[in-house]
């Protein structure tokens, strides 16, 4: 965490009537899915990294309840997660046999689901679960 900081710190460029590129940025550890952890607030911008199963949709909803941006990454999402399902009644995954089509497939209805607009990716070279769901509700 601190190299990212202090890259940010020196390379970065200051928002006006600041004295530090990281001003604004708060890190905080604990259970994500209580009120004490994560108290966000208009404006704000919540990214979440590898959310897996319950996290991204738990993130999406708070953002948009408290109405912030929010970059969400999504990693496992069980089947029936967020209402989709991606196998057929003869079990045979609805002709989708590959990782990486399930894992559009599921980020796509879980962005769909909250009304994003915008999905993007990075490269599938660096992770499989390369997609992350963009927006701002603020």
């Amino acid at each position: 965490w601190n190299t990212y900081i202090e890259a940010f710190e020196k390379f970065g460029a200051k928002s006006p009537g600041n004295d530090s590129v990281m001003a604004n940025l708060e890190f905080r550890v604990g259970d994500i899915t209580t009120t004490t952890t994560l108290q966000p607030t208009r404006g704000d911008y919540l990214v979440c990294i590898h959310g897996c199963n319950e996290l991204s949709p738990h993130v999406l909803s708070v953002a948009r309840e408290y109405r912030t941006g929010y970059a969400i990454m999504p990693c496992c999402i069980r089947d029936g997660l967020v209402g989709s399902v991606s196998s057929s009644s003869s079990g045979r995954n609805g002709g989708i046999t590959d990782d990486k089509s399930r894992y559009a497939m599921q980020v796509g209805y879980l962005a769909g689901k909250f009304d994003c607009v915008r999905v993007a990716a990075i490269s599938h070279r660096i992770t499989n679960r390369f997609l992350i769901i963009i927006g701002d509700w603020s």
